[in-house]
């Protein structure tokens, strides 16, 4: 028997224990500022494996622990909650594990699937066996998911019943009429004992639009949560009887869902609530993810020590002089240009992974910013702080030609389009207020 077959037959046998139908009629409509909520659905998607803010400017937003002390204040009004998030977890198998271990402690309903969840599917599934979550996933047999994966979660509130569904990503050539039918069957079936259908779905917005155009005419679903694609929404998109959700990205922001009923009619009130400050983080969460840090640092710089012993390379001191053939270190240009070596010690390039160092940072999603070395090189010990940070390599090439010119012949170059180099790291997301002409000005020693 299929699996969907299977959902239909015990979607048969619950009927009697569900309750009527709720016979949805009419469009859905924003209820006024002051409507009771019969329950509050909060929603996420696509974090991404952000377990925290990097904390480079004060507008940062994101973070475990403070969505965990968001989620913390809602429920602390009173009133119900419905937590869910979509899927893409994160792309590394121990990032996804913290993730679901702080969403257990948040207490999430329904988790989907998605393409990066996918692409570790045995690490995902382990850590959703250890932390109890359920995971959604409404065809499991096209990515060939187990049992344990749910074809639906069913979540009882204030007395009314919610029914989530999950579209992960799957091979190409599914989205075929069998597909459709099947979908349809599923969803009648899911309306016919519900008070409100939710869909989890990480098939992209455009894909969401056309679900939701397919069955606009008898009004299965009422609410779709997608992924990052939708994003760029300003407010739901409502199509026929279904709202398409705004999401976020990383994790920075909740959606909000205020659901109260007017007779059998769902009437909705939809926030899009921030991620950052003045939210404190969760103790709790803060530890899960502090603990995670301090095993990711760990794991490097042991990887990095063996590397080192079987290159032959000096294991017990921070320099990089004798065992990085691939550029100078700053230090080796200092010999010739002392006055410019010194203007970058004093800088703020030269103390990068000092800065990560203060703050327990010494990891690759940092140091892909903070460290020459661990740029070229992906390996890095922690006992480099005062000497790897951004080189002169970084912005004027490796050197080691320069070098052995005969009297050093030729003037270093700089990138071509140097704003835009400079803006590799100093992007939006992490420096929104990098200014170049100010900037570089600063930094400025020749």
């Amino acid at each position: 028997m299929s699996g969907f077959r299977r959902f239909v037959a015990a979607v048969a046998a619950a009927v009697a224990l569900s309750l009527a139908p709720s016979g949805h009629q009419g469009g859905r409509h924003l209820c006024s500022a002051d409507a009771p909520s019969s329950f509050v659905l909060l929603y996420t998607n696509d974090t991404q494996g952000m377990l925290e803010d990097c904390g480079c400017h004060d507008r940062r937003l994101g973070g475990l622990a403070r969505r965990a002390t968001l989620v913390t204040e809602i429920r602390g009004v009173g009133g119900p909650v419905v937590l869910l998030d979509s899927g893409n977890l994160a792309e590394e198998g121990g990032r996804c594990a913290v993730v679901m271990q702080a969403m257990q402690r948040m207490g999430y309903d329904g988790v989907g699937l998605g393409l990066q969840d996918l692409l570790v599917k045995s690490d995902f599934l382990e850590a959703a066996e250890r932390s109890g979550l359920a995971i959604v996933s409404s065809f499991p047999a096209l990515n060939r998911l187990p049992a344990s994966v749910r074809e639906c979660v069913q979540v009882d509130r204030a007395g009314m019943r919610v029914t989530v569904l999950g579209l992960s990503p799957a091979p190409e050539g599914v989205f075929e009429p069998a597909f459709w039918e099947e979908l349809s069957r599923l969803l009648r079936q899911a309306r016919a004992q519900t008070e409100l259908v939710v869909v989890l779905s990480q098939l992209g917005l455009e894909r969401d639009r056309e679900i939701a155009r397919r069955q606009a005419e008898e009004g299965l679903i009422d609410l779709i949560v997608g992924n990052r694609d939708a994003e760029a929404l300003e407010a739901p998109e409502i199509i026929g009887r279904t709202w398409l959700l705004p999401t976020s990205d990383k994790g920075k922001h909740v959606g909000r869902v205020d659901v109260s009923f007017t007779g059998a009619e769902p009437v909705f009130r939809w926030q899009r609530l921030a991620v950052g400050p003045p939210l404190k983080p969760d103790p709790e969460v803060q530890a899960l993810v502090e603990a995670f840090r301090r095993e990711e640092a760990e794991a490097l710089r042991k990887a990095t020590l063996s590397s080192r012993e079987q290159l032959g390379a000096p294991t017990d001191r921070p320099s990089l002089d004798g065992w990085s053939p691939d550029y100078l270190a700053a230090d080796q240009c200092g010999k010739c240009h002392a006055n410019e070596y010194a203007k970058w010690r004093s800088g703020p390039h030269a103390r990068a992974v000092r800065t990560l160092s203060e703050r327990q940072r010494l990891v690759p999603e940092c140091l892909s910013c903070h460290s020459e070395r661990f740029r070229r090189t992906k390996t890095f010990a922690g006992d480099e702080a005062e000497v790897s940070g951004l080189q002169c390599s970084t912005c004027h090439g490796d050197g080691v030609l320069h070098s052995l010119l005969p009297k050093k012949r030729g003037r270093m170059q700089l990138p071509q389009d140097k704003p835009a180099f400079c803006r590799t790291c100093h992007d939006e997301e992490h420096d929104p207020k990098f200014e170049y002409e100010v900037r570089s000005q600063a930094i400025r020693h020749w």
